[in-house]
């Protein structure tokens, strides 16, 4: 059997936290610790949790203002399943699993960059759940200012890893298993991860020397806001944008004439007589996402292609 820590209660709710065998998992305010809460009532170095003996043990780290089990102050406590610990404005619960059943299970990454992540305790779950957004769970990250990387996979299961340092965005980019299909820049992944309406997500750590190649260096307002301008967009184009999996065709005879489309709406028709699948075009344009629907709708709506 494996353990985890669920979220219950606070601005945390919905997210887990496994237990690792043989190590300890530290919750505190400190950006150093694993278990990294954002929350004034909780102490620097506030509780931690080890497994012994294969059960759960919660201890109090001489907290400002204590550590509950089942609403009850403790020093340290053996913890059953279905026991609640709470920390701060948090309420976490201890859940029991199958060792080989604990969600979400998601193969483990085994890039040299991403080694620090593999056995590092962290928060995970799924979105939207209890109300948590995507834009919320990125929120929370920075402001534990720790390295830490929120890993997204959508309920149709594509993969994008946002990578959060000091408080700022500084990185993300799409897992993408298919080396038929082109990797996409940080931006352009970070605003389709951002775009993702429900599915999974972990909160990992990661070297805090690592080096990107593909640098956002925009501050974390300037992209949360850039965040809700597309997603305002994408509600409005919500009925006309094709589904990902829609194939793209030249309307024949073809009407309208080509000297009326702009440079850039040309690139977005050359790519879909090249590349029929929505889901390819929009991998393969170098314009965002919402751009490149909306380069597909005029297409569509202007009788340049039909989508099937």
């Amino acid at each position: 059997m494996s353990f985890c820590l669920r979220f219950i209660a606070g601005d945390y709710s919905g997210g887990e936290v496994p237990i690792k065998p043989n190590r300890e998992l530290i919750a505190g305010r400190s950006s150093e610790f694993d278990m990294v809460l954002d929350d004034d009532m909780v102490s620097r170095r506030h509780a931690r949790f080890f497994e012994r003996n294969g059960a759960v043990h919660v201890a109090d780290c001489q907290s400002t203002n204590g550590t509950l089990v089942n609403d009850q102050p403790i020093t340290e406590y053996r913890l059953s399943p279905g026991d609640t610990v709470t920390i701060g404005r948090s309420v976490l619960e201890l859940i029991e699993r199958p060792a080989e059943g604990v969600a979400p299970n998601w193969p483990s990454t085994t890039g040299a960059g991403d080694r620090s992540t593999q056995h590092r305790a962290g928060l995970e779950g799924r979105f939207p759940d209890l109300g948590k957004s995507v834009t919320e769970l990125l929120q929370m990250v920075s402001r534990s200012r720790k390295p830490a990387v929120l890993d997204l996979k959508s309920s149709d299961g594509e993969r994008i890893k946002i990578y959060c340092r000091d408080g700022q965005v500084v990185s993300a980019k799409g897992m993408n298993s298919d080396s038929n299909h082109p990797e996409i820049g940080a931006r352009k992944a970070l605003l389709r991860g951002m775009g993702f309406e429900s599915g999974q997500y972990k909160i990992r750590g990661f070297a805090p020397d690592r080096v990107f190649e593909d640098v956002l260096d925009e501050d974390l307002k300037s992209l949360l806001r850039l965040i809700s301008q597309e997603a305002e967009i994408k509600e409005q184009y919500a009925d006309l944008i094709p589904a990902r999996t829609a194939k793209l065709v030249l309307v024949h005879p073809l009407e309208p004439r080509l000297s009326e489309l702009t440079t850039e709406v040309l690139d977005t028709l050359q790519l879909a007589l090249n590349f029929p699948l929505v889901a390819d075009v929009l991998n393969r344009s170098s314009a965002s996402d919402i751009e490149t629907a909306q380069d597909l709708v005029y297409l569509i709506q202007s009788g340049y292609l039909s989508a099937r």
